[in-house]
C-alpha cells in the first residue's frame, strides 16, 4: 500500500496489517525510562500502534516509571520475568560492565589537544581493557 509517496506510511501499514487478521507487537528497550505525558512516541504508541503485545526490557522492572508508563500507555496487567544479570550477561544481552575513560588535560593546553581524535585514535589501536585507565595529555 502507498499513499501519496513511494513509501509505506507506517500508520496505513498498522491498519492493512490488521485487516489482513495480524496482530501488532512492540518490545519498548530501556523501558524503565518509559513514554512520558504527551511525548510523540506516546502518542504513536497509543494511537496508531496501539499493539496487542507489549514487551517491556528494564534492568530495573520494579522502578516507579514502570507503573506510570503502563498508566499512560493504558497497559493490562503486566507479567514479569527475571532473568540474572549473570544469564543476560552470557547470553549476550547485555554487557559485562560499562568501560569509562576520562581524559583531563593540564589549565592552558585545552588549545593544543583535539580530544576527538585522541580518543578515536586510542579505541582504535587498544581494547581499553580495565575500567579505571586513565591518560594524561
Amino acid at each position: 500500500m502507498v499513499t501519496g509517496r513511494k513509501r509505506i506510511h507506517i500508520d496505513d501499514m498498522v491498519v492493512s496489517l490488521r485487516e489482513q487478521g495480524c496482530r501488532i507487537g512492540a518490545v519498548v528497550d530501556e523501558a524503565h525510562h518509559g513514554f512520558h505525558a504527551e511525548t510523540q512516541a506516546a502518542i504513536f504508541f497509543r494511537g496508531v500502534l496501539k499493539p496487542e503485545y507489549t514487551i517491556l526490557v528494564t534492568a530495573t522492572p520494579y522502578d516507579k516509571d514502570i507503573k506510570n508508563m503502563q498508566k499512560q500507555m493504558k497497559l493490562g496487567e503486566l507479567h514479569r520475568i527475571a532473568v540474572s544479570r549473570a544469564d543476560a550477561t552470557a547470553q549476550g544481552l547485555i554487557k559485562q560492565g560499562v568501560k569509562c575513560v576520562a581524559w583531563r588535560v593540564e589549565e592552558g593546553n585545552e588549545a593544543l589537544v583535539d580530544l576527538e581524535a585522541t580518543t578515536a585514535a586510542v579505541w582504535s589501536t587498544t581494547s581499553l581493557n580495565g575500567a579505571n585507565q586513565s591518560h594524561t595529555t
